[in-house]
């Protein structure tokens, strides 16, 4: 008779529909757990993960907890949205050259390496 942790290693180590039945029953058993809100366990990780993946895959392991915590937050109608407390979008509000006297003699001057000339030989 096998022990767990030979099973463990047989189902890990062993070929890949094995390995596919094995994460089957994984996924089932994070679908069985559920929150008071009826949200499961396999779906509130699924966001999470879309979440870091998106927005900040460098800092994954530091915000997991952080992320996790505000999207239950959320779910529970505690904040209207992530963007409140986390960085999801980013704006650029770039402003136009101004037309004050100064500007405009600035960017006649910068031009000129900006023009690009096209010689054809034939």
């Amino acid at each position: 008779m096998a022990t767990k942790t030979q099973e463990k290693t047989a189902v890990v180590g062993g070929d890949a529909s094995q390995q596919i039945k094995h994460f089957d029953n994984l996924r089932n058993i994070l679908k069985s757990a559920k929150h008071s809100s009826g949200q499961d366990l396999y779906t509130h990780l699924v966001e999470v993960m879309n979440h870091i993946v998106m927005h900040c895959p460098e800092q994954g392991l530091d915000k997991f907890e952080e992320i996790s915590f505000l999207l239950k937050q959320q779910k529970d109608g505690k904040i209207a949205s992530l963007g409140e407390f986390l960085k999801v979008s980013e704006e650029r509000p770039y402003s136009k050259p101004g037309k004050d006297e100064s500007s405009v003699r600035y960017i006649n001057k910068a031009k000129k390496f900006f023009d690009v000339s096209i010689s054809i030989q034939g």
